[in-house]
């Protein structure tokens, strides 16, 4: 398997709603009361996140993530399965993966951030003549 470790994953605004959706598929969400304060036990959502990384890297293969999330997430291979299928068919496509290098080139990082956080936020415009409407009863 190629390695593509060099490699930056960074979740768009469309990749954090489809990750999103996929952990609440599969009942991964977790609130803080989920754990005791001095546990220091990785999160559903951080192994899930992290699986997603390792997919889009390739660092290992599919069947050993698999594998690896049954394990961490104490879960059926069947639903393990899933949860890769999910990841790689709804959640990567909305991906963006390049090369660390790139990102030293200043037009290539603007236009990352512009894919994955937008133009910025449209401010509302306000006509300078405000009508005056009267209500009849």
């Amino acid at each position: 398997m190629t390695e593509l470790k060099n490699l930056r994953v960074i979740f768009t605004n469309r990749a954090d709603i489809v990750f999103s959706d996929i952990l609440k598929k599969y009942s991964m969400r977790e609130d803080d009361d989920t754990f005791d304060s001095d546990e220091e036990r990785e999160t559903k959502t951080t192994i899930v996140k992290d699986a997603t990384i390792t997919l889009a890297k390739k660092i290992i293969t599919e069947e050993n993530l698999i594998k690896l999330l049954q394990k961490h997430l104490e879960i059926s291979q069947e639903v393990s399965n899933n949860i890769i299928t999910d990841i790689k068919n709804e959640l990567l496509p909305l991906l963006e993966v390049h090369p660390d290098e790139k990102f030293n080139d200043p037009i290539f990082r603007e236009e990352i951030s512009r894919k994955v956080f937008g133009e910025g936020e449209k401010k509302e415009e306000f006509p300078n003549v405000v009508k005056k409407t009267t209500i009849q009863n």
